[in-house]
């Protein structure tokens, strides 16, 4: 969707470049400056179309104007759709199990982009149309919390920020085994390359450094329950990277594969994938941290109750 930004200039900004204010005080990307730089209303000054090189002084009022492209936007389709927030520029969503994110193959009209694209259907029609932006992507069968950018500029900063670390998720897993035996009581760091299968487009794998296609990938793991016959435990996941398959490659290699998870591990009776959940998501805002949860969805719940689990902590 369409975004305008105003800034009243002050005296702390008196005297300095419009090139300056848009990068360091509204954090533009390099890209998003220049694309501006050819709308007709992209960057003005009390209403007159100025560069960059412009000098902005205290009383003026600087409007930057950031059209949508919307070349793409995925078909809306009426899908029921959870949101756990949303402001002028992001939606984060609880989205369930079995819908992809994005349009594939196969996936033309069931996904999040098709479920937003509805959602915000009426909005979108009179501010520029809606494109989906996921900053961060879920497999179709993993549950939980999906930050969708609204907008050209969130897409941009919130992608920064996650490019940087500053915007952290926690996942819960059900895994076989007791996942005490990797880290007691306390936490432990998995931390490898992974790269794709060579012989599949899907399938990922430990690596070494050295090989072709190999990310650096660090997950920080807690179990916070196990099951009385210590044949399944809950385990607590913190992404520090944000690799393709990264927290079920990792648990799989540790000898802790995600319960159900029939491509690194075992398809399970109990449930009909593998128990992974996007449990929440901290960003970073001009105010402070905001925290956002998405609760269990009910098929882990059963099994949780099923598999008799002690949970320790949540």
């Amino acid at each position: 969707m369409n975004k305008t930004i105003t800034l009243s200039i002050n005296k702390e900004l008196d005297g300095t470049s419009v090139k300056s204010i848009v990068k360091h005080t509204i954090k533009l990307s390099a890209s998003l400056i220049t694309e501006l730089k050819k709308v007709s209303d992209g960057i003005t000054l009390d209403g007159v179309r100025v560069t960059v090189r412009e000098i902005a002084h205290d009383g003026q009022t600087l409007r930057l104007h950031i059209p949508e492209d919307c070349s793409s936007q995925p078909v809306p389709v009426d899908l029921p759709v959870d949101i756990v927030y949303e402001d002028d520029d992001i939606v984060v969503v609880n989205k369930p199990p079995y819908m992809p994110t994005h349009p594939s193959h196969g996936h033309q009209d069931d996904t999040l982009a098709n479920a937003l694209s509805y959602y915000y259907r009426d909005v979108a029609r009179e501010n520029g149309g809606f494109v989906f932006r996921a900053l961060n992507r879920l497999d179709r069968n993993t549950s939980g919390i999906v930050c969708v950018a609204k907008n050209k500029y969130a897409a941009a900063l919130y992608g920064g920020l996650m490019a940087q670390g500053k915007i952290r998720k926690k996942y819960i897993a059900i895994v076989d085994g007791d996942a005490r035996a990797l880290c007691g009581s306390g936490t432990c760091i998995i931390d490898s390359f992974i790269r794709r299968e060579r012989e599949s487009i899907i399938t990922r794998c430990i690596c070494s450094e050295r090989d072709d296609g190999a990310a650096h990938a660090v997950t920080e793991l807690r179990a916070i329950g196990v099951t009385d016959d210590g044949m399944h435990s809950i385990v607590e996941l913190l992404p520090r990277t944000g690799r393709t398959h990264q927290l079920r490659v990792h648990l799989a290699h540790a000898g802790f594969p995600i319960t159900g998870d029939g491509l690194y591990g075992e398809e399970s009776p109990l449930i009909a994938r593998h128990a992974l959940h996007a449990a929440s998501i901290v960003l970073p805002t001009p105010s402070g941290e905001m925290a956002l949860d998405a609760p269990l969805p009910q098929d882990m719940q059963m099994l949780i109750t099923t598999l008799g689990a002690c949970q320790t902590s949540f």
